[in-house]
């Protein structure tokens, strides 16, 4: 292999791994203890547990990506409509600062920002 494609091998792999910046915050929700990190790709929070495997979490914010839902008669949070879209149950977390942050729940108990989901929605 030429110097130049190992070097292309290693940025890649370098890249692929640096999807995530994990300085894990603990974040309660539903009376349990959630980390939480974030997502460099999709400028977006989301389970610690999604660095190691698929999860939820992160098809949730890959199906919404360029989603047009309408506007007509719904005065809800776009995160919480593109939630209910993927099936998601929107919960409410706390850290130990005593902040507050709303989350999309997959059926695998991975979250997402809420915010994020929305905000993923309107990218193309």
């Amino acid at each position: 292999m030429s110097l130049n494609k190992t070097l292309t091998a290693i940025i890649f792999l370098l890249n692929s791994n640096a999807a995530f910046a994990c300085d894990e915050l603990s974040w309660t929700v539903n009376g349990k203890k959630e980390g939480i990190c974030y997502h460099k790709r999709y400028e977006a929070m989301v389970s610690a547990i999604c660095l190691d495997k698929k999860c939820g979490a992160v098809e949730f914010l890959k199906k919404v990506k360029g989603l047009r839902l309408s506007d007509e008669g719904i005065v809800q949070n776009p995160g919480s409509r593109n939630c209910k879209f993927v099936n998601g149950t929107v919960v409410m977390g706390a850290n130990e600062r005593g902040s507050q942050n709303a989350f999309c729940q997959a059926k695998d108990g991975s979250l997402v920002d809420l915010s994020a989901l929305g905000l993923q929605a309107k990218k193309q």
